[in-house]
Protein backbone atom coordinates (compact mmCIF):
# COMPACT_ATOMS: atom_id res chain seq x y z
CA UNK A 1 0.00 0.00 0.00
CA UNK A 2 0.90 3.37 -1.01
CA UNK A 3 3.00 5.16 2.25
CA UNK A 4 1.37 8.33 3.14
CA UNK A 5 2.21 10.87 6.30
CA UNK A 6 0.03 11.27 9.04
CA UNK A 7 1.66 14.62 11.26
CA UNK A 8 -0.10 14.95 15.00
CA UNK A 9 0.06 18.64 16.09
CA UNK A 10 -1.53 18.51 19.07
CA UNK A 11 -3.24 16.86 21.78
CA UNK A 12 -6.66 18.21 23.76
CA UNK A 13 -6.87 16.72 27.06
CA UNK A 14 -8.82 17.85 29.79
CA UNK A 15 -6.13 16.77 32.12
CA UNK A 16 -3.33 18.44 30.05
CA UNK A 17 -2.06 19.60 26.54
CA UNK A 18 1.08 18.13 25.13
CA UNK A 19 2.94 18.67 21.79
CA UNK A 20 3.68 14.95 19.93
CA UNK A 21 6.27 14.47 17.61
CA UNK A 22 5.62 13.85 14.04
CA UNK A 23 5.04 10.01 13.40
CA UNK A 24 4.55 8.47 10.04
CA UNK A 25 0.96 6.75 9.33
CA UNK A 26 -1.45 7.65 6.30
CA UNK A 27 -4.97 8.26 6.09
CA UNK A 28 -7.32 5.34 6.88
CA UNK A 29 -10.03 6.65 4.61
CA UNK A 30 -8.21 6.56 1.15
CA UNK A 31 -5.22 4.55 1.65
CA UNK A 32 -7.61 1.66 2.36
CA UNK A 33 -9.95 1.83 -0.56
CA UNK A 34 -11.43 -1.19 -1.80
CA UNK A 35 -8.87 -2.77 -3.65
CA UNK A 36 -8.47 -5.12 -6.08
CA UNK A 37 -10.74 -8.26 -5.14
CA UNK A 38 -8.08 -11.01 -6.60
CA UNK A 39 -5.87 -9.29 -3.32
CA UNK A 40 -6.34 -10.87 -0.12
CA UNK A 41 -5.89 -7.69 2.87
CA UNK A 42 -5.24 -8.61 6.47
CA UNK A 43 -8.90 -9.13 7.92
CA UNK A 44 -10.86 -10.15 11.37
CA UNK A 45 -14.12 -10.76 13.21
CA UNK A 46 -13.26 -9.73 16.57
CA UNK A 47 -15.06 -9.38 19.77
CA UNK A 48 -15.87 -5.41 20.43
CA UNK A 49 -16.99 -5.11 24.20
CA UNK A 50 -19.01 -2.14 25.99
CA UNK A 51 -21.22 -1.29 28.45
CA UNK A 52 -22.94 -4.46 29.35
CA UNK A 53 -22.88 -5.43 25.21
CA UNK A 54 -20.80 -7.43 22.87
CA UNK A 55 -20.84 -7.13 19.17
CA UNK A 56 -18.80 -8.92 16.74
CA UNK A 57 -17.13 -5.89 14.24
CA UNK A 58 -15.17 -6.73 11.31
CA UNK A 59 -11.34 -5.38 11.46
CA UNK A 60 -8.44 -4.85 9.02
CA UNK A 61 -4.87 -4.78 9.72
CA UNK A 62 -2.99 -1.81 8.80
CA UNK A 63 0.44 -1.43 9.62
CA UNK A 64 1.26 1.45 7.24
CA UNK A 65 -1.19 3.62 9.53
CA UNK A 66 0.43 5.19 12.81
CA UNK A 67 -2.85 5.13 14.16
CA UNK A 68 -5.91 2.57 15.17
CA UNK A 69 -9.19 3.59 14.14
CA UNK A 70 -13.05 2.81 15.18
CA UNK A 71 -15.95 4.39 13.02
CA UNK A 72 -18.36 6.25 14.46
CA UNK A 73 -21.40 3.98 14.08
CA UNK A 74 -19.53 1.25 16.40
CA UNK A 75 -18.68 3.87 18.79
CA UNK A 76 -22.47 4.88 19.20
CA UNK A 77 -23.21 1.38 19.08
CA UNK A 78 -20.84 0.13 21.99
CA UNK A 79 -21.56 3.79 23.55
CA UNK A 80 -17.66 4.47 24.43
CA UNK A 81 -16.96 7.69 25.82
CA UNK A 82 -14.80 10.47 23.88
CA UNK A 83 -11.62 10.29 26.83
CA UNK A 84 -9.38 12.95 24.73
CA UNK A 85 -9.36 15.14 21.25
CA UNK A 86 -6.84 14.94 18.79
CA UNK A 87 -5.69 17.09 15.64
CA UNK A 88 -4.04 15.70 12.91
CA UNK A 89 -3.07 17.08 9.49
CA UNK A 90 -3.07 14.18 6.96
CA UNK A 91 -0.49 14.79 3.76
CA UNK A 92 -2.02 12.21 1.34
CA UNK A 93 -0.78 10.50 -1.33
CA UNK A 94 -0.06 13.00 -3.82
CA UNK A 95 0.79 16.02 -1.52
CA UNK A 96 -2.48 17.39 -0.32
CA UNK A 97 -2.71 18.16 3.10
CA UNK A 98 -5.95 18.06 5.34
CA UNK A 99 -6.54 18.96 8.89
CA UNK A 100 -9.21 16.67 10.79
CA UNK A 101 -10.00 16.84 14.12
CA UNK A 102 -10.70 12.91 16.05
CA UNK A 103 -12.16 11.96 19.21
CA UNK A 104 -10.47 9.42 21.30
CA UNK A 105 -11.42 6.35 22.85
CA UNK A 106 -10.84 3.53 24.82
CA UNK A 107 -12.03 0.25 23.35
CA UNK A 108 -11.83 -3.51 24.51
CA UNK A 109 -11.31 -6.13 21.28
CA UNK A 110 -11.03 -9.64 22.01
CA UNK A 111 -10.58 -12.40 19.26
CA UNK A 112 -13.25 -15.04 18.25
CA UNK A 113 -13.05 -17.15 20.93
CA UNK A 114 -12.84 -14.50 23.55
CA UNK A 115 -9.59 -16.47 24.74
CA UNK A 116 -7.42 -13.18 24.20
CA UNK A 117 -8.38 -9.73 25.20
CA UNK A 118 -6.69 -6.44 25.06
CA UNK A 119 -7.55 -2.98 25.52
CA UNK A 120 -5.80 0.36 23.51
CA UNK A 121 -6.80 3.50 22.60
CA UNK A 122 -8.78 4.68 18.87
CA UNK A 123 -9.04 7.52 17.16
CA UNK A 124 -12.89 7.97 15.81
CA UNK A 125 -13.64 7.64 11.60
CA UNK A 126 -16.59 8.22 9.32
CA UNK A 127 -15.94 5.39 6.88
CA UNK A 128 -12.96 3.82 7.56
CA UNK A 129 -12.54 2.18 3.55
CA UNK A 130 -14.90 1.27 1.46
CA UNK A 131 -16.74 -2.68 1.77
CA UNK A 132 -13.74 -5.57 1.97
CA UNK A 133 -15.35 -8.87 0.69
CA UNK A 134 -14.96 -11.88 3.49
CA UNK A 135 -12.29 -14.35 2.68
CA UNK A 136 -13.63 -16.46 -0.43
CA UNK A 137 -13.73 -20.46 -0.75
CA UNK A 138 -11.54 -21.56 -2.98
CA UNK A 139 -8.91 -24.23 -3.59
CA UNK A 140 -6.14 -22.84 -0.89
CA UNK A 141 -8.92 -23.89 1.83
CA UNK A 142 -7.94 -27.34 1.66
CA UNK A 143 -4.46 -26.08 2.40
CA UNK A 144 -5.36 -23.81 5.58
CA UNK A 145 -7.50 -27.18 6.90
CA UNK A 146 -4.60 -28.86 6.54
CA UNK A 147 -2.63 -26.47 8.76
CA UNK A 148 -5.53 -26.78 11.58
CA UNK A 149 -6.14 -23.37 11.05
CA UNK A 150 -9.41 -21.19 11.63
CA UNK A 151 -10.10 -18.15 10.03
CA UNK A 152 -12.38 -15.89 11.81
CA UNK A 153 -12.65 -13.87 8.49
CA UNK A 154 -14.24 -16.94 6.53
CA UNK A 155 -17.19 -16.84 6.06
CA UNK A 156 -18.76 -17.22 9.45
CA UNK A 157 -22.01 -17.31 10.65
CA UNK A 158 -21.64 -14.94 13.41
CA UNK A 159 -24.26 -12.26 13.84
CA UNK A 160 -21.76 -9.02 13.01
CA UNK A 161 -22.98 -5.55 13.85
CA UNK A 162 -22.57 -3.37 10.64
CA UNK A 163 -25.09 -0.47 8.88
CA UNK A 164 -25.57 -1.41 5.47
CA UNK A 165 -23.36 -4.31 4.14
CA UNK A 166 -21.82 -7.30 6.18
CA UNK A 167 -18.70 -6.40 4.17
CA UNK A 168 -18.31 -3.18 5.91
CA UNK A 169 -14.95 -2.54 8.02
CA UNK A 170 -15.21 -1.22 11.42
CA UNK A 171 -12.47 -1.20 13.10
CA UNK A 172 -8.27 -0.62 11.61
CA UNK A 173 -5.60 -1.46 13.92
CA UNK A 174 -2.39 0.19 13.11
CA UNK A 175 0.83 0.40 13.74
CA UNK A 176 0.81 1.93 17.37
CA UNK A 177 -0.91 -1.09 18.52
CA UNK A 178 -0.04 -4.14 16.09
CA UNK A 179 3.32 -4.77 16.84
CA UNK A 180 2.15 -5.80 20.33
CA UNK A 181 -0.28 -7.96 18.52
CA UNK A 182 1.76 -10.56 15.81
CA UNK A 183 2.97 -13.22 17.10
CA UNK A 184 6.04 -14.09 14.51
CA UNK A 185 4.16 -17.15 13.27
CA UNK A 186 3.98 -16.91 9.53
CA UNK A 187 3.07 -20.18 6.88
CA UNK A 188 3.41 -20.02 3.35
CA UNK A 189 0.97 -21.85 1.06
CA UNK A 190 1.66 -23.12 -2.08
CA UNK A 191 -0.79 -20.89 -3.93
CA UNK A 192 1.43 -17.73 -2.72
CA UNK A 193 -1.08 -16.36 -0.36
CA UNK A 194 0.26 -15.95 3.66
CA UNK A 195 -1.01 -16.96 6.94
CA UNK A 196 0.49 -14.55 9.30
CA UNK A 197 -1.07 -15.34 13.16
CA UNK A 198 -2.38 -12.30 15.49
CA UNK A 199 -3.18 -12.61 19.20
CA UNK A 200 -6.82 -11.68 17.81
CA UNK A 201 -7.10 -14.76 15.30
CA UNK A 202 -5.01 -16.08 12.03
CA UNK A 203 -5.13 -13.71 8.91
CA UNK A 204 -4.70 -13.98 5.29
CA UNK A 205 -3.24 -11.83 2.60
CA UNK A 206 -1.86 -11.77 -0.80
CA UNK A 207 -3.05 -12.88 -4.69
CA UNK A 208 -5.25 -15.40 -5.16
CA UNK A 209 -4.96 -17.68 -8.17
CA UNK A 210 -7.32 -17.86 -11.47
CA UNK A 211 -9.36 -20.12 -10.08
CA UNK A 212 -9.63 -18.41 -6.61
CA UNK A 213 -10.60 -15.15 -8.07
CA UNK A 214 -13.37 -13.04 -6.37
CA UNK A 215 -13.55 -10.90 -8.99
CA UNK A 216 -17.57 -10.75 -10.07
CA UNK A 217 -17.60 -9.26 -13.62
CA UNK A 218 -17.60 -12.40 -15.50
CA UNK A 219 -20.79 -13.72 -13.35
CA UNK A 220 -22.73 -10.46 -13.89
CA UNK A 221 -21.75 -10.40 -17.77
CA UNK A 222 -22.43 -14.10 -17.52
CA UNK A 223 -25.94 -13.58 -15.56
CA UNK A 224 -26.70 -10.73 -18.39
CA UNK A 225 -26.07 -13.35 -20.97
CA UNK A 226 -28.19 -16.05 -19.55
CA UNK A 227 -30.95 -14.00 -18.87
CA UNK A 228 -31.11 -11.22 -21.95
CA UNK A 229 -29.54 -12.66 -24.65
CA UNK A 230 -31.59 -11.15 -27.29
CA UNK A 231 -30.86 -13.86 -30.21
CA UNK A 232 -31.40 -16.95 -27.78
CA UNK A 233 -34.83 -15.66 -27.47
CA UNK A 234 -35.77 -16.45 -30.79
CA UNK A 235 -33.25 -18.77 -31.82
CA UNK A 236 -35.45 -21.73 -32.91
CA UNK A 237 -32.73 -24.56 -31.56
CA UNK A 238 -32.92 -22.71 -28.19
CA UNK A 239 -36.46 -23.91 -28.51
CA UNK A 240 -35.02 -27.44 -29.26
CA UNK A 241 -36.32 -27.01 -33.04
CA UNK A 242 -33.45 -28.67 -34.74
CA UNK A 243 -34.67 -28.55 -38.37
CA UNK A 244 -38.04 -26.01 -38.32
CA UNK A 245 -38.83 -27.48 -42.11
CA UNK A 246 -39.14 -30.84 -40.94
CA UNK A 247 -39.76 -31.26 -36.85
CA UNK A 248 -41.15 -27.73 -36.37
CA UNK A 249 -44.80 -27.92 -35.50
CA UNK A 250 -46.87 -24.97 -35.77
CA UNK A 251 -47.46 -24.33 -32.28
CA UNK A 252 -43.53 -24.47 -32.19
CA UNK A 253 -43.25 -22.11 -35.14
CA UNK A 254 -45.77 -19.60 -33.76
CA UNK A 255 -43.88 -19.48 -30.35
CA UNK A 256 -40.83 -18.78 -31.69
CA UNK A 257 -42.21 -16.06 -33.77
CA UNK A 258 -43.93 -14.48 -30.42
CA UNK A 259 -40.63 -14.55 -28.47
CA UNK A 260 -39.17 -12.76 -31.61
CA UNK A 261 -41.58 -10.24 -31.93
CA UNK A 262 -41.33 -9.72 -27.68
CA UNK A 263 -37.89 -8.98 -28.08
CA UNK A 264 -37.67 -7.06 -30.77
CA UNK A 265 -40.58 -4.97 -28.79
CA UNK A 266 -38.19 -5.27 -25.85
CA UNK A 267 -34.88 -3.58 -27.67
CA UNK A 268 -37.59 -0.73 -29.19
CA UNK A 269 -38.39 -0.06 -25.10
CA UNK A 270 -34.83 0.85 -24.69
CA UNK A 271 -34.52 2.67 -27.76
CA UNK A 272 -37.51 4.69 -26.72
CA UNK A 273 -35.80 5.22 -23.42
CA UNK A 274 -32.51 6.51 -25.13
CA UNK A 275 -34.90 8.95 -27.41
CA UNK A 276 -36.61 10.24 -23.97
CA UNK A 277 -33.24 10.49 -21.83
CA UNK A 278 -34.67 7.71 -19.91
CA UNK A 279 -31.38 6.20 -19.95
CA UNK A 280 -27.92 7.01 -21.60
CA UNK A 281 -25.34 5.22 -22.44
CA UNK A 282 -21.92 5.49 -21.18
CA UNK A 283 -19.11 6.79 -23.19
CA UNK A 284 -15.44 6.11 -23.03
CA UNK A 285 -16.41 3.25 -20.82
CA UNK A 286 -13.65 1.84 -18.55
CA UNK A 287 -13.91 -1.73 -16.95
CA UNK A 288 -13.61 -1.47 -13.66
CA UNK A 289 -14.07 -4.77 -12.00
CA UNK A 290 -15.76 -2.90 -8.98
CA UNK A 291 -18.67 -1.79 -11.08
CA UNK A 292 -22.34 -2.54 -10.67
CA UNK A 293 -24.86 -3.69 -13.13
CA UNK A 294 -28.25 -4.37 -12.88
CA UNK A 295 -29.48 -7.52 -14.48
CA UNK A 296 -32.53 -7.04 -16.31
CA UNK A 297 -35.06 -9.18 -18.48
CA UNK A 298 -38.15 -8.81 -20.68
CA UNK A 299 -41.28 -9.24 -19.44
CA UNK A 300 -44.30 -10.09 -20.35
CA UNK A 301 -48.37 -8.83 -19.55
CA UNK A 302 -51.00 -9.31 -21.31
CA UNK A 303 -53.47 -7.57 -21.70
CA UNK A 304 -51.60 -4.30 -20.36
CA UNK A 305 -51.12 -0.60 -21.66
CA UNK A 306 -47.26 -1.87 -21.45
CA UNK A 307 -47.39 -5.39 -23.34
CA UNK A 308 -43.23 -5.95 -22.73
CA UNK A 309 -41.46 -3.87 -20.01
CA UNK A 310 -37.99 -4.39 -19.06
CA UNK A 311 -37.64 -5.06 -15.28
CA UNK A 312 -34.07 -4.51 -13.19
CA UNK A 313 -33.27 -6.63 -10.14
CA UNK A 314 -31.94 -4.50 -7.54
CA UNK A 315 -31.54 -7.75 -5.18
CA UNK A 316 -29.88 -9.84 -7.31
CA UNK A 317 -26.16 -10.54 -5.73
CA UNK A 318 -23.16 -12.69 -6.04
CA UNK A 319 -22.32 -14.88 -3.01
CA UNK A 320 -21.00 -13.34 0.10
CA UNK A 321 -21.96 -9.93 -1.20
CA UNK A 322 -24.67 -7.41 -0.88
CA UNK A 323 -27.02 -6.17 -3.62
CA UNK A 324 -27.88 -2.52 -4.32
CA UNK A 325 -30.57 -2.97 -2.83
CA UNK A 326 -28.86 -3.76 0.82
CA UNK A 327 -26.59 -0.64 0.35
CA UNK A 328 -29.90 1.58 -0.45
CA UNK A 329 -31.77 2.97 2.56
CA UNK A 330 -35.64 2.63 1.78
CA UNK A 331 -36.90 4.95 4.38
CA UNK A 332 -40.56 4.15 6.11
CA UNK A 333 -43.16 2.15 4.46
CA UNK A 334 -45.76 4.97 2.65
CA UNK A 335 -48.25 3.11 1.17
CA UNK A 336 -51.53 3.07 1.94
CA UNK A 337 -52.72 0.15 3.12
CA UNK A 338 -55.11 -1.66 0.77
CA UNK A 339 -58.28 -1.97 2.75
CA UNK A 340 -58.35 1.57 4.05
CA UNK A 341 -58.17 2.42 0.43
CA UNK A 342 -61.25 -0.09 -0.53
CA UNK A 343 -63.26 1.11 2.14
CA UNK A 344 -63.00 4.68 0.79
CA UNK A 345 -63.19 3.04 -2.49
CA UNK A 346 -66.88 1.66 -1.49
CA UNK A 347 -68.08 4.29 0.64
CA UNK A 348 -69.37 6.78 -1.73
CA UNK A 349 -71.60 6.68 -4.45
CA UNK A 350 -69.47 6.11 -7.49
CA UNK A 351 -66.08 4.61 -7.54
CA UNK A 352 -63.29 5.82 -9.78
CA UNK A 353 -59.98 4.73 -10.78
CA UNK A 354 -56.83 5.55 -12.89
CA UNK A 355 -52.85 5.64 -12.82
CA UNK A 356 -49.76 7.77 -13.92
CA UNK A 357 -48.63 6.79 -17.04
CA UNK A 358 -44.91 5.52 -16.45
CA UNK A 359 -44.94 6.97 -12.57
CA UNK A 360 -41.12 6.11 -11.72
CA UNK A 361 -39.85 6.97 -15.17
CA UNK A 362 -40.56 10.94 -14.68
CA UNK A 363 -38.78 11.10 -11.59
CA UNK A 364 -35.47 12.09 -12.46
CA UNK A 365 -32.14 10.86 -10.45
CA UNK A 366 -28.85 13.18 -9.62
CA UNK A 367 -25.75 12.54 -11.89
CA UNK A 368 -23.81 11.50 -8.59
CA UNK A 369 -26.47 8.60 -8.37
CA UNK A 370 -26.54 7.16 -12.21
CA UNK A 371 -22.82 5.33 -12.20
CA UNK A 372 -24.82 2.72 -9.93
CA UNK A 373 -27.18 1.72 -12.07
CA UNK A 374 -25.52 0.89 -15.12
CA UNK A 375 -26.59 -2.49 -17.26
CA UNK A 376 -24.91 -3.87 -19.99
CA UNK A 377 -26.77 -4.67 -23.91
CA UNK A 378 -25.59 -5.98 -27.29
CA UNK A 379 -24.95 -4.01 -29.81
CA UNK A 380 -26.44 -6.02 -33.10
CA UNK A 381 -26.98 -8.54 -30.84
CA UNK A 382 -23.19 -9.36 -30.93
CA UNK A 383 -21.67 -10.34 -27.50
CA UNK A 384 -18.21 -9.18 -28.73
CA UNK A 385 -19.68 -5.48 -29.40
CA UNK A 386 -20.91 -4.91 -25.12
CA UNK A 387 -22.67 -1.37 -24.71
CA UNK A 388 -23.03 0.03 -21.54
CA UNK A 389 -25.68 2.68 -20.23
CA UNK A 390 -26.93 4.04 -16.98
CA UNK A 391 -30.30 4.97 -15.79
CA UNK A 392 -31.33 8.44 -15.77
CA UNK A 393 -34.60 8.22 -14.35
CA UNK A 394 -35.71 6.07 -11.13
CA UNK A 395 -35.69 1.85 -11.10
CA UNK A 396 -38.46 0.28 -10.29
CA UNK A 397 -36.47 -2.43 -8.97
CA UNK A 398 -35.24 -0.65 -6.59
CA UNK A 399 -35.74 -1.20 -2.68
CA UNK A 400 -35.98 2.63 -1.82
CA UNK A 401 -37.88 3.89 -5.66
CA UNK A 402 -42.10 3.04 -3.56
CA UNK A 403 -40.90 5.56 -0.87
CA UNK A 404 -39.49 7.93 -3.60
CA UNK A 405 -42.67 8.04 -5.80
CA UNK A 406 -44.53 8.45 -2.79
CA UNK A 407 -42.56 11.53 -1.62
CA UNK A 408 -42.48 13.21 -5.07
CA UNK A 409 -46.39 12.86 -5.70
CA UNK A 410 -47.06 14.23 -1.75
CA UNK A 411 -44.70 16.65 -1.96
CA UNK A 412 -46.82 18.56 -5.40
CA UNK A 413 -50.00 17.54 -3.66
CA UNK A 414 -48.92 19.31 0.02
CA UNK A 415 -48.00 22.42 -2.18
CA UNK A 416 -50.96 23.21 -4.39
CA UNK A 417 -52.71 26.40 -4.90
CA UNK A 418 -55.52 27.30 -2.85
CA UNK A 419 -58.15 26.34 -4.59
CA UNK A 420 -57.16 22.87 -5.52
CA UNK A 421 -56.72 21.84 -1.97
CA UNK A 422 -59.74 19.78 -1.50
CA UNK A 423 -58.98 17.65 -4.38
CA UNK A 424 -54.84 17.20 -3.66
CA UNK A 425 -56.39 16.32 -0.04
CA UNK A 426 -58.59 13.24 -1.83
CA UNK A 427 -55.49 12.42 -3.90
CA UNK A 428 -53.36 12.38 -1.06
CA UNK A 429 -55.39 9.27 0.89
CA UNK A 430 -56.18 7.44 -2.39
CA UNK A 431 -52.83 6.10 -4.07
CA UNK A 432 -51.37 2.99 -4.01
CA UNK A 433 -47.98 3.22 -5.56
CA UNK A 434 -49.20 4.79 -8.99
CA UNK A 435 -52.91 3.66 -8.88
CA UNK A 436 -54.76 5.95 -7.96
CA UNK A 437 -58.32 4.15 -6.34
CA UNK A 438 -61.43 6.59 -4.28
CA UNK A 439 -64.91 7.13 -5.18
CA UNK A 440 -67.51 10.58 -5.24
CA UNK A 441 -70.76 11.27 -4.70
CA UNK A 442 -72.21 12.32 -7.83
CA UNK A 443 -71.09 12.84 -11.59
CA UNK A 444 -70.61 16.71 -10.99
CA UNK A 445 -68.34 15.98 -8.16
CA UNK A 446 -66.53 13.19 -10.20
CA UNK A 447 -65.69 15.72 -13.30
CA UNK A 448 -64.25 18.21 -11.08
CA UNK A 449 -62.15 15.32 -9.53
CA UNK A 450 -61.02 14.05 -12.91
CA UNK A 451 -60.08 17.67 -14.05
CA UNK A 452 -58.15 18.38 -11.16
CA UNK A 453 -56.40 16.01 -10.86
CA UNK A 454 -54.97 15.90 -14.04
CA UNK A 455 -54.60 19.18 -13.79
CA UNK A 456 -52.52 19.09 -10.50
CA UNK A 457 -50.04 16.04 -11.24
CA UNK A 458 -49.52 17.31 -14.82
CA UNK A 459 -47.14 19.79 -12.99
CA UNK A 460 -44.91 17.50 -11.71
CA UNK A 461 -45.24 15.88 -15.58
CA UNK A 462 -47.57 13.02 -14.34
CA UNK A 463 -49.95 11.87 -16.77
CA UNK A 464 -53.25 10.23 -14.93
CA UNK A 465 -54.68 7.96 -17.50
CA UNK A 466 -56.83 4.70 -17.64
CA UNK A 467 -59.65 6.69 -15.84
CA UNK A 468 -62.59 4.30 -15.57
CA UNK A 469 -65.63 5.01 -12.94
CA UNK A 470 -68.75 2.99 -12.19
CA UNK A 471 -72.22 3.70 -13.59
CA UNK A 472 -74.33 3.97 -10.17
CA UNK A 473 -76.48 6.82 -11.75
CA UNK A 474 -77.24 5.44 -15.44
CA UNK A 475 -79.37 8.49 -16.34
CA UNK A 476 -76.38 10.44 -16.27
CA UNK A 477 -74.83 9.23 -19.09
CA UNK A 478 -75.17 9.05 -22.56
CA UNK A 479 -72.96 6.04 -22.88
CA UNK A 480 -73.21 2.96 -21.06
CA UNK A 481 -70.58 0.30 -20.12
CA UNK A 482 -70.49 -2.69 -22.00
CA UNK A 483 -72.14 -5.87 -20.64
CA UNK A 484 -69.81 -7.27 -18.71
CA UNK A 485 -67.17 -4.69 -18.56
CA UNK A 486 -64.47 -5.58 -15.58
CA UNK A 487 -61.08 -4.13 -15.04
CA UNK A 488 -58.63 -4.81 -12.29
CA UNK A 489 -58.28 -2.89 -9.34
CA UNK A 490 -55.92 -3.78 -6.66
CA UNK A 491 -56.15 -7.53 -7.09
CA UNK A 492 -59.84 -7.61 -7.23
CA UNK A 493 -62.35 -7.71 -10.49
CA UNK A 494 -64.40 -4.55 -10.77
CA UNK A 495 -67.63 -5.12 -12.90
CA UNK A 496 -68.34 -1.52 -14.01
CA UNK A 497 -71.97 -1.45 -14.72
CA UNK A 498 -73.16 -3.56 -11.70
CA UNK A 499 -70.63 -2.41 -9.67
CA UNK A 500 -69.71 -5.43 -8.14
CA UNK A 501 -66.23 -6.89 -7.03
CA UNK A 502 -65.28 -10.19 -7.10
CA UNK A 503 -62.48 -12.43 -6.83
CA UNK A 504 -61.09 -15.12 -9.06
CA UNK A 505 -59.67 -18.04 -6.91
CA UNK A 506 -58.11 -19.84 -9.75
CA UNK A 507 -55.97 -16.71 -9.68
CA UNK A 508 -54.60 -17.62 -6.10
CA UNK A 509 -53.06 -21.17 -7.13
Amino acid sequence: MCPEICINENLKNPRQEEKIENENGRDPTLSNAAPTRKVLLQTLVVRLSGENKMKHIRVLIDSGSSKSYLTNFAIKEMRYECIAEENLTHSLFGGKETAETHKRCLISLSDFSDKYRCNFEVLNQEVICSGILRIPRGNFIKEIKKHKIFLSDLNSQVDLLYQFSPDEIHGLIGADVLGKLYTGNIKQLKSDLVLEETRLGWTLMGKTDAGDSTDSTNSVMSLHVNDAKISDLWRLDTLGILDPGEKGTRQELEKAAEEHFNRKAYEGVFSEWLQEGVIEEVKNYCNDKSDHYLPHRAVIKENSTTRVRPVFDGSAREKNSPSINDCLEKRQNTVELIPAIMNRFRFKKIGVVADIRRAFLQIGLSELDRPYLKFLWWEEEDPAKPKVFQHRRVVFGLSCSPYLLGATIRFHLQNVPHNFEKTATLLLESFYVDNCVTSVDDHEELEKFIEDSKTILSTAKFELRGWEHSYSDLESYDLLPPEGKSISVLGLRWHLKTDSLTIDLRDCV
